[in-house]
């Protein structure tokens, strides 16, 4: 019985991981993120507030650089889009009212 949020709200994203310290080091080493909650008897770890500043580029690749593209009645924004270790997609755009 609630109304929709006037914006898109993500409050969770899960990932299955094959290996849970490889990608635990992609998210919290290199890309900055914070630990929220770790817990090794279920093999999970949640993680919060992406740190953009401080991610270290090493051996990642990179899917797409950096780019503005155009998009159609909106502001254009930058986006860069890696792959994690198992292969999912993360664009990050660099808007925060994107």
């Amino acid at each position: 019985n609630c109304s929709p949020p006037q914006t898109d709200l993500i409050l969770k994203v899960t990932l299955p991981e094959s290996d849970l310290e490889k990608s635990f080091s992609y998210w919290y080493n290199l890309l900055g993120m914070k630990v929220y909650e770790k817990d090794e008897k279920k093999q999970r770890t949640l993680l919060k507030e992406l740190s953009g500043d401080l991610i270290k580029w090493e051996n990642w690749g990179i899917l797409t650089l950096l780019v503005s593209p155009d998009t159609l009645g909106k502001a254009t924004v930058q986006v860069i889009i890696l792959p994690d270790p198992d292969g999912h997609e993360i664009c990050f755009v660099g808007d925060e009212a994107f």
